[in-house]
């Protein structure tokens, strides 16, 4: 078969516009080379979204995560309400021996009996043995191992 110059061309131009006509009817689409600043941008937002998840992981971690001891965390606090029963007085060597300490609003007694130093404002006169109290607890003082603290505020409970 000889080639023919003319045939050639128009069968190419045919092809074309078949080409054409079938990206028509699936409407198919040629897509442009994307732009640097495009994908660059798209990388810079990227990092953003991952030093910004890092940072927020990091953080709650960091707050569920960190030991303190529980009387740094509780100095923060005006005090501790609990609630008690005098077994003895000195009021000349200013201590309290207290029996059944528990949290004012909790029945969850702390066991032991417990020796407490009263601020200078309290008047250890004015409770006696057998007196049930409510008692407002430094809680920079409260020491479970020794079974001791100072009280900020004593109430009589009648």
């Amino acid at each position: 078969m000889i080639n023919n110059p003319i045939t050639d061309n128009q069968n190419q131009h045919e092809n074309a516009d078949t080409k054409d006509a079938v990206m028509k009817a699936y409407k198919v689409t040629v897509s442009k080379p994307r732009s640097r600043w495009f994908v660059g941008g798209l990388a810079v937002g990227f990092g953003a979204l991952f030093i910004l998840v890092i940072l927020l992981i990091g953080r709650s971690a960091g707050n569920n995560s960190r030991s303190r001891d529980i009387r740094t965390r509780a100095a923060g606090e005006p005090g501790i309400l609990m609630k008690g029963t005098v077994v003895s007085h000195d009021p000349p060597g200013a201590t309290l021996t207290i029996d059944d300490l528990r949290m004012a609003y909790s029945d969850a007694q702390l066991p032991g009996t417990w020796t407490a130093k009263p601020d200078d404002s309290i008047d250890l006169w004015s409770v006696n043995p057998g007196f049930p109290v409510t008692i407002e607890v430094d809680p920079a003082s409260f020491s479970i191992e020794n079974h001791t603290f100072t009280i900020l505020s004593l109430l009589p409970i009648p």
